[in-house]
């Protein structure tokens, strides 16, 4: 919305982002903290884990880029979040785990702005077809998954995450 209305650059817009940020990586590091709550967490189905694997790349992309001010680098620094290792790893894990329990790919793992140069595939395998795309400019190799209703789920899960 800050970007449509051309305010997106304001200090006091950028401020209060980084403080939102912040929030939702303490909040979301509490949740790392508790196994309630990671079992409400991997309880979450449909658009509702779709979202949540989506908070928890932002969570992970933000806190591992941190191309921020110097001032909200200290904030999160102080707040033990930034560089921390074992945070990352737990998150990353919840993030494969609601992954597992949802059905649902994370985004991660999926690739947007592409165009196919023909319909059919150039060759496939059992749980995917590669097709000629353009991508950035670039003639790519896209390997689009497919599942089918009566392979077995976890056949399929360990295949996604291989990639």
């Amino acid at each position: 919305m800050a970007t449509e209305m051309q305010i997106s650059e304001h200090p006091g817009i950028r401020e209060a982002l980084q403080k939102d940020v912040i929030g939702v990586a303490v909040l979301f590091e509490g949740v790392l903290e508790s196994d309630t709550d990671k079992k409400a967490v991997l309880a979450l189905r449909e658009e509702d884990a779709h979202s949540f694997l989506n908070l928890i790349q932002m969570v992970c992309t933000v806190l591992r880029s941190c191309v921020t001010p110097l001032t909200w680098r200290y904030q999160v620094l102080d707040k033990g979040l930034l560089g921390n290792q074992d945070l990352s790893r737990r998150a990353r894990r919840l993030l494969v785990r609601l992954s597992e329990a949802s059905e649902i790919i994370p985004q991660s793992v999926s690739i947007q702005g592409f165009t196919l140069l023909e319909k059919d595939p150039v060759a496939g395998g059992a749980f995917a077809d590669i097709h000629r795309a353009l991508y950035q400019g670039k003639v790519v190799a896209l390997k689009h998954l497919r599942a089918r209703k009566d392979q077995d789920p976890q056949k399929i899960r360990r295949v996604n995450y291989v990639i």
